[in-house]
């Protein structure tokens, strides 16, 4: 099946604070909307030099629910 990611969410902590050390991707499967991979908040990681990508052209990360 393909995965393509369609946006990123900030992670939350049990006392209601963010992770600041990573972000999740959410990916398209199919016709539904699912929490992908956990990314590091390292500029050396390729994952998220795509996020920062992606924040560039104008969109905006998710808070968690």
């Amino acid at each position: 099946m393909n995965e393509e990611i369609v946006g990123y969410m900030k992670m939350r902590k049990e006392d209601g604070s963010f992770f600041e050390s990573s972000i999740r991707a959410k990916i398209q499967v199919g016709d539904t909307t699912e929490l992908g991979i956990d990314i590091p908040c390292d500029p050396a990681n390729r994952h998220y030099q795509e996020y920062l990508e992606w924040v560039a052209e104008g969109n905006t990360i998710e808070e968690a629910e």
